[in-house]
């Protein structure tokens, strides 16, 4: 089955028919939590109707934020997200659907002169690979089409150099990465790359807030290969652990479930599927370190007895700990300031008058 063409496919039907989607009947397309009433005045009806999500991680965005949309489909939440971060910030949308794509630019200019300033750009790739400028790709073939092998190879191998030279979205370059029941359409066997894409484009430092559906159990083998399943969002989902797995073995830090919604009313059998929303944050690239302490100290001020970050950072509850640039950094992002202290920056009168312990350096 080929997944990709299979939602292909089906979200163009969704643009031509907002209210029905031939074929798909006894699983619904997923639907969103509410948004703002007040940043949905101002998007096109037709921009509405022609989307769908599981929840809503346009609320994690502030005012100023480079936002990336991954799966941006008719362009709603980048619509919404564009009022969020103001004429300050930008915010960019990519999708492999050119029907909703076309969707999405064709309203730009007037949604630009209704609120004052135009911060919106969308883009044709795949979020499995953000390198490849697809639109890029296909006027060159329209140039010069590939008619035998040489052409073939030579075609793969500007797409290699442009990659690499000139990624249609820059390393390091994104606050913010949003996604909204999107990452279970990829392909299986991409899937993994969707998150270290995430990874190499975020700034250090900066969040994702990914809302996706999820499952109790990994699925049957019939369940994957129904086509129904898939485009509604179902069939290509992960089980809820390797979720949060794949995002740590990716490199993220701060992961944090914000919501979780059972939806008993699309039970299958023993799977049970789950809508969550996930944060988490790139942390800063560690220092080769391991012969000398940091110079930072850090408190950790509770509940729980002790913590370990994500780095293998042990923080006993109430001890000044020695930490490195790179955790010291970290630990200053908003995700991590309600529950440490850097100590001789944000410490209250009242520190703990312990010696300091041995924590770990390597951060």
């Amino acid at each position: 089955m080929d997944t990709e063409a299979l939602v292909l496919e089906s979200y163009s039907k969704r643009i031509s028919d907002p209210q029905v989607t031939p074929g798909y009947t006894s699983l619904q397309m997923c639907s969103a939590e509410a948004y703002d009433r007040d940043l949905l005045k101002n998007v096109p009806p037709e921009i509405i109707n022609a989307d769908f999500g599981c929840g809503n991680p346009s609320k994690h965005a502030r005012a100023g934020d480079v936002v990336l949309d991954l799966g941006s489909g008719s362009g709603k939440i980048c619509y919404i997200l564009s009022q969020i971060v103001g004429p300050e910030g930008r915010v960019i949308g990519i999708d492999m659907n050119r029907d909703m794509l076309a969707l999405a630019r064709r309203h730009r200019s007037g949604f630009a002169a209704k609120v004052g300033f135009d911060n919106l750009t969308f883009l044709l790739g795949r979020i499995q690979d953000m390198r490849t400028d697809l639109e890029a790709l296909d006027a060159a073939l329209a140039r010069n089409p590939v008619s035998d092998l040489t052409r073939y190879l030579e075609v793969e191998q500007e797409v290699r150099r442009s990659a690499a030279d000139q990624p249609l979205v820059a390393d390091d370059s994104v606050d913010l990465i949003v996604s909204n029941c999107v990452i279970n359409l990829v392909r299986t066997d991409e899937k993994a790359r969707v998150f270290h894409e995430m990874f190499r484009v975020l700034r250090p430092g900066g969040r994702i807030a990914i809302s996706d559906i999820v499952s109790n159990i990994d699925l049957p083998d019939e369940l994957r290969r129904d086509p129904e399943l898939w485009a509604s969002c179902y069939g290509g989902v992960f089980p809820e652990q390797d979720f949060y797995a794949i995002l740590e073995h990716a490199g993220f830090a701060a992961i944090r479930v914000e919501v979780r919604r059972d939806l008993p009313e699309k039970a299958i059998g023993d799977v049970r599927f789950l809508s969550v929303t996930v944060t988490a944050v790139k942390p800063h690239a560690a220092r080769s370190c391991c012969g000398a302490r940091g110079e930072h100290e850090a408190l950790y001020r509770g509940p729980w007895k002790e913590v370990v970050d994500d780095q293998g950072n042990r923080y006993p509850r109430g001890e000044l700990i020695k930490v490195a640039d790179a955790a010291w950094k970290t630990l200053e992002h908003e995700a991590f300031r309600a529950d440490v202290i850097r100590i001789g920056e944000d410490a209250p009168a009242a520190v703990p008058a312990q010696a300091p312990t041995s924590g770990s350096c390597c951060a």
